[in-house]
């Protein structure tokens, strides 16, 4: 029995102090900390231990060499030492007190923590390995308190999931925040301390949903978010002039599928409609699919009767076999009586003729790079 509690011992010591690194083998770093292996336990939501656990580094080396200290911790708990850097002489020791300090915002559990003292010290040379020595304790966290449940999922309008990153973020007063949670996929279920907390879905780099709840003890709170996969970024109709009267209007739209390939067939539209007026619906563009990323259509349009004065609303649509989505223009097209009137043959020349003239200059531009 007295040899087996020799042997814990031995182990328990090995864990919570680290082996002095040898001299000779390069840049070196002796020392060891009070905590290591082991669990800090008791420490409540909102609750702070002084600096009463440390680690402390010694120097073997002939000359003076500098450390610093780090903290590797999980989100709503944070290591603070009493001091940061240090420089330890030939044969010296440096020893950095640490608190902890464990936000309000975090769940009950068991937390990894890793405290380290690294040499500042040692340069690098291009093209080798370098060893730069460090004392590290690994230890645990453990937090007590309430927790409540989040239950969070991203579907589309149809019902259907949407992968993408749903991501879980505690907001604490002032205006802070941090990460709880981040997961892939379309559903998350987390245990969390009661609060408030901003659930949102990232699609690659962009945020396309976001709701925020506030969570009880004891309490599931279930999410749902939808999100439209595919959704229109740019819906403009801007009317072009001539001599005061409106001619045409250059409507462009702009889709942005954020998700998966979409089958068609697929049609970008515009319905336009004069304010007392009947409505008139133009095809932009047919595809035979929708691919990720973005796809623009613009068209040059008139009214099949010309411009009356008054109002012009334009909607956009997408139709596919699934929905349709729509988007109004961002402003309407205001004719006015004396601004207003009908594209006539002589105008719908000079268009065609300015046209002819650009593409004339450009080709001739194109000519002369090219002999040069």
């Amino acid at each position: 029995m007295r040899r087996l509690i020799a042997v814990l011992a031995a182990a328990w010591a090995a864990a919570a102090v680290p082996a002095l690194a040898p001299a000779q083998d390069g840049p070196s770093l002796g020392g060891g900390s009070d905590v290591g292996g082991g669990e800090v336990v008791g420490l409540g939501q909102g609750q702070r231990v002084g600096p009463i656990h440390y680690i402390f580094a010694d120097n073997p080396e002939a000359t003076p060499i500098g450390v610093e200290f780090r903290a590797e911790t999980p989100p709503g708990i944070s290591v603070t030492p009493d001091r940061r850097a240090f420089t330890i002489p030939p044969g010296g020791k440096a020893t950095a007190r640490f608190s902890i300090e464990v936000s309000e915002a975090v769940a009950p559990g068991s937390y990894p923590i890793l405290v380290s003292l690294v040499r500042t010290d040692v340069v690098s040379s291009a093209g080798r390995v370098t060893n730069v020595p460090a004392i590290g304790a690994r230890f645990a966290v453990r937090v007590t308190g309430q927790a409540g449940t989040i239950q969070a999922r991203t579907v589309d309008p149809a019902g259907a999931p949407v992968e993408g990153t749903i991501v879980v973020a505690a907001e604490l007063d002032g205006g802070r925040s941090f990460e709880v949670a981040r997961v892939e996929g379309s559903q998350l279920e987390r245990a969390v301390a009661p609060g408030r907390y901003e659930v949102r879905l990232l699609l690659g780099d962009s945020e396309r949903a976001a709701e925020t709840v506030t969570v009880a003890a004891d309490a599931v709170t279930a999410v749902t978010l939808t999100v439209e996969t595919v959704s229109f970024v740019v819906a403009e109709a801007r009317p072009v002039e001539e001599d005061g009267k409106v001619v045409v209007a250059e409507l462009l739209a702009a889709v942005q599928n954020a998700f998966e390939p979409v089958e068609g067939p697929i049609t970008l539209r515009a319905v336009v409609r004069r304010e007392g007026g009947p409505a008139e619906t133009v095809e932009l563009e047919q595809l035979d699919r929708l691919p990720l990323g973005s796809t623009e259509a613009r068209l040059t349009y008139r009214p099949a009767a010309g411009w009356d004065p008054g109002t012009y609303r334009v909607v956009f649509e997408l139709v596919t076999p699934e929905l349709t989505l729509r988007r109004a223009a961002s402003t309407p097209i205001e004719v006015s009586e004396s601004g207003g009137g009908r594209l006539t043959l002589i105008s719908a020349g000079a268009i065609l003729a300015a046209l002819a003239a650009l593409m004339l200059v450009l080709v001739a531009r194109r000519a002369r790079t090219g002999s040069d």
